[in-house]
């Protein structure tokens, strides 16, 4: 999270400076244009489902009224030809491919409500995504990195009492344990996933491979396979290590942690971790080297001799050390061109000096 704050920051800064100094080469709003009458119009047709007589929605998440919206914003995004998948918690993916191997994309929100809602909480979020893929389609734009539009299931949390519940899942912060809850009505949350079309059992799957370079997920969870497993994406990675195993992050900083295991099976394993793009990532299994294979973009393995007992994981990239620098730099300038004109008028104000009317 600190580094992807430093990365945005850096970038805005840059990105500022840019602006103040260089004139823009074309008009970017007439080339990637927004409709924004289409995108009121959607807005309103969705509003329709689970209208209040005194204005406003009533959609909550995993309900009869939320299937039949959902229906709607599947149909916008085939329209706008985005793939559409549904993981095993309901949630909603249409996919855009891109023209290199990187990193998906993803931005949404969710279109479920809270009991008396608004309009446009979630849902501009959601189709207003849907949106700018039409944009990109109708300006004939290919992007590098594919993108993928997600509208996440029972946002609000009304239903089940547990907010961000779709995305939770996916994150990895809510379990199989949810499978079991009851509604005010007594009927679960597994029999809900079957009204969806879901099956229950597959639930795990919708876990998105978290980063242990984030400590709030835990490592055991996700990061150790027997040998046996064949992992080569985030899709095949088993949603749970083995029983008698037990990872934890030890020390953890921005592209540095080390990992301590217990419990290590008497066969030797492999260590997967998801982390990012960022290239040049090292390892030592017990303080001796070990070598770091790359299974796809986001993937890096680590083989696991007999009784290893502590993994230690850092990158070193040039290009993310000159990042930093050129972010510093970046936010100088910015600081600079909002400092600058501040000091400029606090003199024009003070009138001349003393020593500027003797010299006079």
């Amino acid at each position: 999270m600190v580094r992807g704050y430093r990365f945005f920051l850096g970038r805005l800064c840059l990105s500022l400076a840019t602006l103040a100094t260089v004139a823009p080469a074309q008009d970017v709003s007439s080339q990637y244009h927004v409709d924004s009458q289409r995108l009121q119009s959607t807005l309103a047709k969705l509003s329709e489902y689970g209208r209040n007589p005194d204005g406003g929605v009533t959609r909550l998440g995993y309900s009869e009224t939320d299937m039949a919206a959902r229906e709607y914003v599947i149909g916008l995004m085939k329209e706008a030809g985005l793939s559409v998948r549904i993981d095993p918690a309901g949630n909603i993916f249409g996919h855009r491919d891109g023209s290199q191997k990187l990193p998906v994309i993803l931005f949404g929100s969710h279109i479920d409500s809270v009991v008396h809602g608004g309009n446009y909480d979630g849902d501009v979020g959601s189709l207003g995504a849907t949106e700018v893929i039409r944009a990109l389609n109708e300006s004939n734009t290919k992007t590098r990195h594919p993108l993928e539009v997600v509208i996440w299931t029972n946002e609000e949390g009304n239903h089940f009492g547990i907010g961000t519940l779709g995305s939770g899942i996916a994150a990895g912060l809510i379990g199989l344990e949810i499978l079991d809850r009851k509604d005010e009505k007594g009927v679960t949350f597994a029999d809900w996933l079957r009204r969806y079309g879901q099956d229950p059992a597959k639930l795990a799957d919708a876990q998105v491979v978290p980063t242990i370079i984030n400590p709030r997920f835990p490592a055991s969870r996700v990061a150790l396979f027997s040998d046996t497993s064949s992992v080569t994406s985030p899709q095949a990675a088993p949603p749970f290590a083995p029983s008698n195993v037990s990872a934890s992050v030890q020390t953890w900083k921005p592209g540095a942690m080390t990992i301590a295991l217990q419990g290590r099976d008497a066969a030797p394993g492999h260590l997967l971790v998801s982390e990012n793009w960022y290239p040049d990532w090292h390892a030592e299994v017990d303080g001796k080297p070990a070598v770091v294979r790359r299974a796809d973009h986001s993937l890096l393995s680590v083989d696991l001799p007999v009784g290893a007992a502590s993994i230690r994981l850092w990158f070193d990239s040039a290009d993310y050390a000159r990042g930093k620098v050129i972010s510093l730099i970046s936010l100088l300038i910015a600081i600079g061109m909002v400092v600058a004109p501040v000091l400029l008028r606090r003199k024009e104000k003070a009138g001349p000096t003393l020593a500027s009317l003797a010299s006079g």
